[in-house]
C-alpha cells in the first residue's frame, strides 16, 4: 500500500459489524457479473465437446465389432486426419478473436467481414485436404503403417478426409457465433452433427435392408455427413447476418491471419510434439502405452470443462479489448481462472481419493492397472496447473497476443517436455511416469508464463 492509502484507512470511520458488513463491493459485484457470463458461455461449450467425446466413443464400439485389426488401423488414421487438419483448425480460431473484439468495439460488420473471410479460408485450405483423399494409402505409408493397418486405414481416411470443407466451415461459423457471445447456436449444430453420425453408424457399417454393409469406411462416410449436416445447419442460421457484404476484403482477411496463423502453426507443432511423446512411450513397453491411454481418456473428462472455461475467457476478454475495458479484460481472465481452479481442482481431488475408480470400466491387467495408479497421481497435480495454463492461454489469444501464445505452448512442447520426457523415461528408466512427470513441468511453466504475461500490459496490446 502507499502512504497515502494507509493515511486514509487509518483515518476511515469504523466498518460496520452487522448485516451490512456483508454488502459486496462494486468491484466484487462486477467480478461475480464476470464469473456468470463465464460460467454461461461455458456450459455450451462443455456440451459440445462432451458431445465430440460421445461421437468418439460409439465409433470406436462400432469399428471394434469389425474386429482389432479395423479398430487399430481407424485410431492410427485418425492420427493422421488430425495432423492433417492442425494447421486450419487453429488457424481459423482467428475469426473468433476478431469477431469478439469487434463485438466489443460495436462494429458489427468488421465481425461479418471476418466470418466471411473465413469461409474463403476454409475452401482454400478444405479442398486441398479433400484432394489427399486420392492418395490416402501413400500418405500413411508415410507415418509408418503397413499391411491391414495400411489397407483398412487407407479406405477410412479417403472418405474422411472429404469432411475437411465441412469441418473447417464449421469452425468459421462457430467462431463468428462464439465471438458474438451465442454459445448455444454451434453447439446445437455440434448435436446435430454428432446425432446424425451416430445414428447412421450402424446403418453404414454393418448394412441394413437393401442398404450395403461398408464396414470400416461406413464408419467414415457417417462423419462426413455429420459434419456436412451441422455446417448446413450454421449456415442457414448465420445466412441473414452475413448476406449483403463483400465475399474478398483483403484488410479483413489479413486481419485474421495475422491473429490466426500463429495459433494454426501452434496446433501443428503440438500435434507433432505429442505424436513423438506417444511414440517414446510406446518404446516403453506395452503396458506403459497402455496406462498412458486410457488415463488419457479419464483425463479427457476432466479437461472439457477446463477448455470450455478458457474458452469462454477468450471470447470475454476479447470482447474487453475491442471496447478498450482493460479493466473488464483483466477481470474476466480472473473470473474464469477461479471458476477453471475450482472444476478441475474438484476432479484432482477426486483423482487423489478414488483413483483406482474411474480405471475399473477398462478391465485393466494388473501390471497396467499400477503403472495407472501412478499416472492417475500425476495427473491430479497436472490437473490444478492446467486450470491456469488453459484459461492463461486462451486470455492471450482473445487479446490478439497469439504469437506469444505460439511461442510458449510450442517452445514449451520441444525445448522441455520432450528432452526432459526422454531424459526421465529412458535414461533413468521412470518408465510411463516419467514422461508424465515431463509433462507435468511444462504445464508448470505455462502456468507460470502465463501469469507473468497477464500481469504485464504487453498482452492487451498483443493484436
Amino acid at each position: 500500500m502507499h502512504v497515502q492509502d494507509i493515511r486514509a484507512a487509518a483515518s476511515a470511520p469504523p466498518q460496520p459489524t452487522g448485516p451490512s458488513a456483508f454488502r459486496l463491493s462494486l468491484s466484487q459485484l462486477r467480478w461475480l457479473a464476470r464469473l456468470r457470463q463465464v460460467a454461461r458461455l461455458a456450459g455450451p461449450i462443455t456440451v459440445q465437446m462432451l458431445s465430440f467425446t460421445a461421437m468418439g466413443l460409439v465409433d470406436t464400439l462400432y469399428v471394434g465389432w469389425l474386429g482389432t485389426g479395423a479398430l487399430a488401423a481407424v485410431g492410427f488414421s485418425a492420427v493422421a486426419s488430425h495432423f492433417f487438419h492442425a494447421y486450419g483448425s487453429g488457424m481459423l480460431a482467428g475469426v473468433r478473436i476478431v469477431v469478439s473484439q469487434a463485438t466489443g468495439a460495436r462494429q458489427p460488420a468488421a465481425g461479418e467481414a471476418a466470418a466471411r473471410q473465413g469461409l474463403l479460408l476454409s475452401l482454400a485450405i478444405g479442398l486441398p485436404i479433400m484432394a489427399l483423399a486420392l492418395a490416402a494409402e501413400p500418405l500413411l505409408a508415410l507415418f509408418g503403417a503397413s499391411g491391414e493397418m495400411l489397407s483398412l486405414g487407407g479406405r477410412w481416411l479417403g472418405l474422411r478426409l472429404l469432411a475437411a470443407p465441412f469441418w473447417f466451415g464449421t469452425l468459421a461459423l462457430g467462431g463468428w457465433f462464439q465471438g458474438r457471445g451465442d454459445t448455444a447456436t454451434p453447439m446445437r449444430a455440434t448435436l446435430l452433427a454428432n446425432g446424425l453420425n451416430i445414428l447412421l453408424d450402424p446403418l453404414f457399417i454393418f448394412g441394413w435392408g437393401p442398404w450395403p454393409a461398408l464396414g470400416i469406411r461406413g464408419a467414415a462416410l457417417a462423419t462426413v455427413i455429420g459434419f456436412a449436416a451441422g455446417f448446413l445447419y450454421l449456415a442457414l442460421r448465420a445466412r441473414a447476418g452475413l448476406a449483403g457484404g463483400r465475399w474478398l476484403e483483403p484488410a479483413a482477411l489479413r486481419r485474421v491471419l495475422h491473429l490466426g496463423n500463429p495459433s494454426g502453426v501452434r496446433a501443428l507443432f503440438e500435434v507433432g510434439a505429442w505424436l513423438a511423446f506417444s511414440a517414446m512411450l510406446a518404446g516403453v513397453g506395452e503396458a506403459a502405452m497402455a496406462a498412458h491411454l486410457v488415463v488419457i481418456r479419464v483425463m479427457s473428462v476432466s479437461f472439457l470443462p477446463g477448455h470450455a472455461i478458457g474458452e469462454a475467457a477468450g471470447v470475454l476478454v476479447g470482447q474487453a479489448v475491442g471496447a478498450g475495458q482493460e479493466r473488464h479484460a483483466r477481470t474476466a481472465w480472473t473470473a474464469a481462472y477461479a471458476l477453471g481452479l475450482v472444476v478441475m481442482g474438484s476432479f484432482a481431488l477426486a483423482f487423489l481419493a478414488l483413483p483406482r475408480l474411474p480405471l475399473l470400466p477398462f478391465g485393466l491387467s494388473p501390471e497396467v492397472m499400477g503403472v495407472a495408479l501412478e499416472l492417475m497421481f500425476v495427473a491430479a497435480i497436472i490437473q490444478v496447473f492446467d486450470a491456469g495454463a488453459m484459461v492463461g492461454l486462451s486470455a492471450l489469444n482473445g487479446a490478439g497476443d497469439t504469437r506469444f501464445a505460439m511461442v510458449l505452448a510450442v517452445g514449451s512442447s520441444w525445448v522441455i517436455k520432450l528432452p526432459l520426457g526422454y531424459l526421465l523415461t529412458v535414461h533413468l528408466g521412470w518408465g510411463a511416469a516419467g514422461a508424465w512427470w515431463a509433462l507435468t513441468a511444462e504445464v508448470v511453466v505455462l502456468f507460470f508464463a502465463t501469469l507473468a504475461r497477464l500481469r504485464g500490459r504487453a498482452w492487451l496490446q498483443g493484436g
